[in-house]
């Protein structure tokens, strides 16, 4: 099953805007979106919504002329969703592309970051399907990186994952989440003395 799930993301590769767009190079870069934690830049991204549920719209408004079908794997078109992300990604947005603060921070820590961002974001998606993928798409991709010794190679991999994560989001049905609701599920489980 491994194997053929990396066989089919081999097979409807997207590109994240250029292959070299998160070179090593890029890794010196100075970040530029804020949040110590993913969770954090996700509250800061929120204010931002209307930016990301207008880019949803523009994309949609658009979408014959600028993405007609043939530029896209065959195999994309015809999934539907996974077209409309690619789409998104193509269009592009400023915060696909900025470096985090967080990225500086431990690969095993990080990773239980990200984890308790996919599982916050599936709540406030009332359990979207799609959204749901980022939690399994996360768990597919530690268990590809297990085989990774460099950290820095990790490291670059969960930034790739972020780019992705804001991308399906911005696509999802509900668009972009509040601060209001993304909040909202952070202190019902803080409350409940739970950890997301």
């Amino acid at each position: 099953m491994t194997i053929e799930g990396l066989a089919y993301l081999a097979f409807t590769y997207v590109d994240l805007k250029g292959g070299d767009r998160f070179s090593k190079e890029d890794e010196e870069e100075e970040p530029s979106l804020p949040g110590s934690t993913p969770l954090e830049s996700l509250l800061a991204l929120a204010d931002r919504r209307e930016e990301f549920l207008a880019l949803a719209k523009d994309v949609k408004a658009d979408d014959a002329r600028r993405w007609p079908k043939e530029s896209f794997h065959p195999e994309l078109v015809v999934a539907g969703f996974q077209w409309q992300v690619a789409k998104i990604v193509d269009a592009g947005h400023p915060t696909f592309y900025a470096k985090p603060e967080w990225l500086s921070s431990g690969y095993d820590a990080l990773l239980e970051d990200m984890y308790e961002l996919a599982s916050v974001l599936h709540v406030v998606s009332k359990g979207n399907f799609l959204v749901l993928h980022l939690v399994t798409s996360l768990w597919g991709l530690e268990q590809a990186l297990m085989a990774v010794e460099d950290d820095t190679t990790k490291l670059h991999a969960l930034r790739v994952f972020w780019t992705a994560l804001q991308a399906l989001v911005v696509t999802s049905g509900g668009g972009y989440p509040s601060r209001d609701d993304i909040q909202a599920v952070v202190d019902d489980h803080a409350a409940a003395g739970k950890k997301i």
